[in-house]
């Protein structure tokens, strides 16, 4: 099978630009997954033995040399496909597909060249195109494949179709060309002569010599005269239709055979990098090797000397124990039947150490730790008679720990009474601090760092129906699930250990990163008390109101209908009501999203009341129902999950449930808020960073404004307003006027009476929530369409503001000029502490894909840095709790937020401890400020 790569592209970009497939940094991506889609679904329909793709040359051939205006009306190539083209070579070259680029000829020339010296060797030569001119070489062990309907629809074409659809034979294909000529490469044929004459001619004529010397005879006369007025074209056009059949290639039928190319399947994480999950998926399905998971494995471990094995007791665990060498790294992979560490027990460990010669990988399965063992685990370890080993092995200060994931670790082990495993080493930190772009997990590290694919769960557990727990699972096939995560740690971690200490992060690791392990493990453990009462009465309460949303929409609309339906609303709104659509989807249909509805909500009152149906569904749906249930009946308290390595910012996020995002701004979520509360004795105290972001912008800015507003503790969006719109203040009058008073925006200092003049009128409400909302969006890159539909006025409106803003603040535009092209020169982003984050794309020449990287550039370091910020503090303050035997406990972080559970008679001296400390957390240029409140629930302490 030989492919037109370009031809190819072309056809994947146009079927998917409609869907408008970006990859996290911006970048288009349809194409790309078009174009390995078609290969896929054709490499599974014909499972070629040798495969190949040619790619046009970027330079001019030997046609443009003929006849330099070969292709030169032709639409220039869409910059995102050739940004794309140039991906899909890349990916193409790194997953080791076999690629040809013929340096004078077209991919057509290298395809029939192939074609024609390979037509009598008994193989099948099948040619993936669109181009007519290859249907001259097709032979009985040539066919041509031409894609008919999107990416994955192939027709077939040999002789017989050819001279079906045409009239002529695949011999006559030149000169039948040759007369039509070929608009899209300018070839020029004979003006006026279409395809239904040329086939006419092509009939009677056989050849075009034969036509020019017959041409005479040729009927009627104005073709005749066609014919004569244009017979250098057509002989021109029989040369640069006419395929080069005799390209000395020289193939090497061994490096096309794909059964050969390990890298098809080892390099597939190139797909998954660049997004493409369910090609990556499918890639590895199709080119798994033909050993089974467990042999291959085998093979990999083989690689570095391992050696597996199943401890059924204690004796058998001190043989193998013994044999570790002292002073390497010992890596440990425990494993539990839940996905809540909360509580949970472990039912096993694997193990993998260096011994002498080789590297050890064991599993202990845990006997007792398990409900109802199954007879595969009659055999197996009492937890009791191995607790005791594993403490000692595990609580040796001389070993060096590596583990992955060692929060939910350490909440295995005290489960088994090892409360203090001295695990050094967290590889998915390390990982994370490498490229916080790409998910740190276990089976991304063995794909990353060792070109490994490793079994996951699922091949042990089942799926859907027929899934069953790990303690259910065999115990051969556990075991060696856990072994394979062990031995990945262990190989894993040199790797990434030595890029942390190169990249310079490793003080980053040892001051804030594994320090806050221990504190996000108890601040889950510990957990937040939960009001199931009240919420079960909010229920009744949204649900009604709910209902009577549902009840007054139905009379609006005339007639009952599915709410939550697209198709239905779009019929009730746009095609019964006839109310406005100002949006449409990828499909075509008329979008119903919430930022639509919003632009229309005053249009018609049905638009108000779906709306506040949303809401109180989303209430609903994602907090007020599922909280009761993910209260745990162990300790009746809610337990999120906390991580610290899923955010490329370094922001910590909340899982199951997630906390962070409980609405604050609307009451009806903000009563949700109230379900959170103390226990007897206790009270909430809730202290959130003021404006911090802004802050670390003075910092890093020096801009004199911003600077004077924090250091003298004035109200920044007040002072704002007064830059911005001072220009249309008569401050003699106190009075706003359309014309411009001044325009100098960068010399004059606030006036602090012409100030307090402004904030007496009706108007500066307005104008301060417009300057808010720039303070708050000018970093994280705000476009004009953007702040012109977050303050509704027009684009032109927008852009004046912005444009002020800058001219007020010139030290925070001085900022973000540098930030783009200190990024631009090292490829990355850092935060105060050295946190780096790789920014793509900010070299390209796409302009939006350039400017979304810019703007991750500009914001990447003041939210990470705010971020790192109060992890440091909840370091220290969790270190300052404990050194002064307080009871108090840190409960949540959210975003800027943290809130603490607090006794009642250590309430002023945590107040003052736990704010100074998170003010005093760092040195800025500027103070950072801290204030919160007291409450029985959280949103009281709000």
């Amino acid at each position: 099978m030989v492919i037109d790569g370009h031809a190819m592209a072309y056809r994947a970009h146009f079927a998917m630009m409609q869907q408008g497939l970006t990859n996290a940094e911006g970048m288009p991506t349809g194409a790309i997954h078009g174009f390995f889609r078609m290969v896929l679904k054709l490499l599974n329909d014909f499972h070629p033995e040798y495969f190949l793709i040619v790619f046009d040359p970027k330079k001019p051939t030997f046609r443009s040399e003929m006849y330099p205006e070969y292709k030169q009306n032709r639409e220039k190539m869409p910059d995102e496909l050739r940004l794309q083209l140039d991906e899909i070579q890349n990916i193409a070259s790194e997953l080791g597909l076999p690629v040809f680029i013929p340096s004078n000829e077209e991919a057509d020339d290298a395809m029939a060249s192939i074609a024609e010296q390979n037509k009598d060797n008994n193989i099948q030569v099948i040619l993936v195109s669109s181009d007519k001119d290859l249907f001259n070489i097709l032979h009985p062990n040539v066919k041509m494949l031409r894609a008919r309907k999107g990416v994955s629809d192939f027709i077939t074409i040999d002789a017989h179709y050819v001279k079906t659809e045409l009239g002529i034979d695949i011999s006559q294909i030149p000169d039948f060309m040759a007369l039509t000529g070929d608009a899209s490469d300018n070839v020029p044929g004979v003006k006026g002569v279409g395809e239904k004459t040329a086939v006419k001619l092509i009939q009677q004529y056989k050849t075009l010599q034969n036509l020019f010397e017959k041409v005479e005879t040729v009927k009627p006369a104005g073709v005749q005269k066609k014919l004569i007025d244009n017979k250098e074209n057509a002989l021109l056009s029989l040369d640069l239709v006419r395929l080069k059949k005799d390209l000395k290639l020289k193939l090497e039928f061994d490096k096309l055979d794909l059964k050969k190319i390990p890298r098809l399947y080892k390099n597939a994480m190139v797909l998954k990098k660049g997004g493409f999950q369910t090609i990556y998926n499918d890639w590895l399905k199709f080119f798994r090797p033909e050993t089974s998971d467990e042999d291959m494995f085998s093979s990999a471990a083989n690689e570095a000397e391992s050696s597996f094995s199943i401890i059924y007791n204690r004796k058998a665990f001190q043989s193998e124990i013994k044999n570790a060498l002292p002073g390497k790294p010992f890596a440990i992979f425990p494993v539990n039947d839940t996905q809540s560490y909360i509580g949970a027990s472990m039912i096993g460990i694997a193990m993998a150490f260096h011994v002498k010669d080789r590297l050890n990988c064991i599993y202990v399965q845990l006997k007792n730790q398990i409900k109802e063992p199954h007879l595969d685990y009659q055999q197996c370890t009492d937890a009791v008679e191995i607790a005791e080993l594993l403490k000692k092995t595990l609580e040796n200060k001389n070993s060096e720990i590596v583990a992955f994931d060692s929060k939910s670790d350490l909440m295995l082990l005290e489960s088994l009474g090892i409360n203090r495993a001295t695990i050094q080493h967290d590889c998915s930190i390390y990982s994370f601090l490498i490229n916080p772009n790409q998910k740190s997990t276990i089976e991304e590290a063995a794909e990353s760092f060792l070109s490994r694919s490793i079994t996951p769960l699922k091949e042990v557990t089942g799926a859907g129906k027929k899934q069953v727990l790990p303690s259910e699972a065999h115990l051969e096939a556990l075991a060696d699930y856990s072994m394979q995560r062990a031995l990945v740690i262990l190989e894993v971690f040199p790797i990434v250990h030595e890029q942390v200490q190169k990249l310079g992060l490793a003080r980053l690791y040892k001051k804030i990163d594994y320090p806050l392990v221990t504190v996000l493990k108890e601040m889950e453990q510990h957990g937040v008390l939960v009001d199931i009462n009240y919420l079960e009465q909010l229920q009744s309460e949204y649900e009604s109101r709910r209902l009577d949303c549902e009840k007054k929409i139905y009379n609006l609309a005339g007639q009952e209908f599915n709410i939550q339906s697209t198709k239905d609303l779009q019929f009730i709104l746009f095609e019964k009501m006839g109310i406005r659509a100002i949006k449409k989807t990828e499909k075509g249909a008329y979008s119903t999203d919430h930022s639509v509805l919003l632009q229309l909500k005053e249009e018609h009152e049905i638009i108000r009341e779906i709306l506040k149906y949303r809401a109180l569904a989303k209430l609903l749906s994602t907090y007020i129902q599922p909280l009761p249930m993910q209260v745990s009946t162990d300790t009746g308290r809610l337990h999120t999950t906390l991580s610290q390595v899923t955010a490329a910012t370094g922001r910590l996020s909340s899982t199951e449930p997630n906390l962070q995002n409980i609405p604050v701004k609307e009451d009806d979520g903000r009563a949700i808020r109230k379900a959170f509360i103390a226990a007897d004795g206790f009270e909430l105290l809730s202290l959130d960073y003021s404006q911090i972001e802004l802050r670390i912008l003075a910092h890093y800015s020096k801009d004199k404004h911003l600077l004077q507003a924090y250091r003298e503790d004035q109200d920044i969006h007040d002072q704002a307003a007064y830059l911005l719109f001072l220009h249309n203040f008569d401050a003699e009058e106190g009075e706003w006027l359309d014309e411009n008073i001044t325009d100098d925006h960068t010399n004059y200092e606030v006036d602090f009476k012409i100030l307090e003049k402004m904030k007496k009128t009706s108007e500066f409400k307005i104008k301060r929530n417009y300057a808010k909302i720039l303070n708050f969006s000018i970093a994280y890159g705000v476009t004009q369409w953007g702040l012109a539909q977050n303050i509704n006025i027009d684009q032109k409106e927008a852009k004046q503001l912005i444009d002020l803003y800058f001219k007020s603040f010139p030290g925070i535009k001085n900022f973000m000029n540098e930030m783009i092209e200190q990024t631009r020169k090292s490829g990355f982003t850092e935060n105060f502490f050295g946190r780096r984050r790789n920014i793509v794309n900010i070299n390209i020449k796409n302009r939006f894909q350039r400017e979304a990287a810019e703007r991750l550039a500009i914001n990447t370091p003041i939210q990470s840095t705010a971020a790192d910020i109060i992890k440091l503090a909840m370091i220290e303050i969790e270190h300052l709790l404990k050194k002064n035997n307080l009871k108090t406990r840190m409960l949540l972080q959210i975003h800027d937020e943290l809130l603490f559970e607090v006794p009642q008679k250590e309430k002023e001296q945590v107040y003052d401890l736990v704010k100074q400390c998170m003010e005093n957390v760092v040195s800025f240029d500027v103070p950072l400020k801290v204030s919160g409140n007291y409450g029985k629930n959280w949103d009281d302490s709000k």
